[in-house]
């Protein structure tokens, strides 16, 4: 019988890779004049943060790279975002409100992944098109979705 040691990414499922993703996250809480909380999201080599205003029932997220393609894994953008939407909906089940989060990005590859109708689309079911608007060079695109809580199951 042969040994099995650590699974591959290749190996893992993506809810595994996902469940891996939300375990890790690491948490901020500023307390400033705006207070929010900062969720902190990684995989391959991408970090998403999450900046939460729980007193205004909104969140925006950041993604970037972190390191070089030595480290990236296959669907990060799309795992890490699928992790964010489980995060959120969890969010606004256990505070039993809605939360409105945007995308605001000018970054042609997000914009593409977020309009894809099997990536970005398919994660988030977008609150329709998304609002653009031109602030210096390129135009910067914000993309909503609203995060209502689940009915409870029985």
């Amino acid at each position: 019988m042969q040994e099995s040691g650590p699974q591959t990414p290749e190996q893992r499922t993506e809810e595994q890779i996902i469940q891996t993703i939300l375990d890790g996250l690491k948490l901020e809480e500023n307390t400033g004049e705006y207070e929010h909380l900062v969720i902190t999201l990684g995989y391959g080599r991408k970090i998403l943060k999450l900046y939460y205003h729980p007193s205004y029932s909104s969140a925006e997220g950041v993604l970037a790279n972190i390191s070089d393609k030595a480290n990236s894994q296959p669907n990060e953008t799309t795992l890490l975002y699928k992790a964010l939407k489980r995060l959120l909906q969890n969010l606004s089940n256990q505070k039993k409100g809605k939360i409105d989060y945007r995308l605001i990005t000018k970054n042609k590859n997000l914009i593409d992944w977020a309009t894809a109708a099997d990536k970005g689309k398919l994660v988030f079911d977008w609150n329709g098109e998304p609002e653009i608007s031109v602030k210096g060079d390129e135009p910067e695109y914000v993309f909503t979705k609203t995060f209502e809580p689940e009915e409870e199951k029985l």
